[in-house]
């Protein structure tokens, strides 16, 4: 795969405009909440490429089975903090991480293609990973890396869209620009990672996935619409979606209620 860091970026001002924006995450203070999870953690490095490296988070005894957190679009590992000590109590161990260009990890622009690769990365430097929960585009991330062999046996994703294709148009929208540079910049963006927006949707994966899925959406999400959730459940064979009100779209990884059925679900498999 093609590294977006080493990679330029020409074109119209608003299409350059545009991808720069889709292609940058945005950084903002980690909560004491975070900090306070972290600080249980064993922390490492873990290559990404030959010129970055990410930052991973474990806890639990290393020989447990693992369950991976993956983060979604600028946020960061410890945004699922919350579902650390449910899982340890449970005789889990937790691995998360920073993407690539987030946290505390290395790199500038970045994007879905590249946080394939990060959950790739982490769960071959991982033994005994079984499970995964993903938020937002870390549960498209998750997906695309189970088409491409890395086999879980359960997942529970929490708002999770469909394609990232709509991010792209609602960012658009948010900055003005028109249909035909809005065109130009998903076409730089393929080219950019050399990867289509088409292989990464959700519905395009869903139909042979094997793991049992439980997906947790609020219906009023106003980041990814409902219906997205609802086109991933209805293509994947072992799916189950719950509707959760109240909890929008970030406050859904850490709502008491979501964290507790989702590490139920995640559990469920030792019965």
């Amino acid at each position: 795969m093609t590294t977006a860091h080493t990679q330029s970026v020409p074109g119209s001002p608003s299409t350059e405009l545009l991808v720069r924006t889709f292609l940058t995450p945005v950084h903002r203070p980690t909560p004491p909440r975070e900090l306070a999870w972290l600080g249980g953690a064993r922390t490492r490095r873990v290559r990404f490429d030959e010129d970055r490296s990410l930052a991973v988070y474990e806890w639990g005894p290393t020989d447990a089975p693992g369950v991976l957190l993956v983060h979604g679009w600028s946020g960061r590992g410890s945004q699922l903090g919350a579902f650390v000590a449910p899982l340890l109590e449970r005789g889990r161990r937790v691995i998360a991480f920073d993407a690539p260009g987030h946290g505390r990890s290395d790199g500038g622009l970045t994007g879905l293609p590249e946080l394939v690769t990060a959950v790739e990365r982490v769960l071959e430097a991982h033994e005994g990973i079984t499970a995964a929960i993903a938020h937002s585009m870390g549960a498209g991330a998750t997906t695309v890396a189970m088409s491409r062999g890395h086999a879980l046996e359960r997942v529970a994703y929490l708002a999770p869209p469909e394609n990232a294709e709509g991010y792209l148009r609602r960012v658009a929208f948010a900055l003005g620009v028109d249909a035909e540079a809005t065109l130009r910049a998903r076409e730089r963006i393929e080219a950019y990672f050399g990867v289509p927006f088409a292989a990464l949707r959700g519905s395009t994966h869903a139909p042979a996935m094997r793991a049992a899925l439980a997906i947790f959406h609020d219906p009023v999400d106003e980041d990814v619409p409902i219906a997205e959730a609802e086109r991933i459940a209805a293509a994947w064979p072992r799916a189950e979606l719950h509707r959760v009100q109240g909890v929008g779209h970030t406050r859904i990884a850490r709502d008491p209620h979501v964290v507790e059925r989702a590490v139920e679900f995640i559990l469920r498999g030792d019965a």
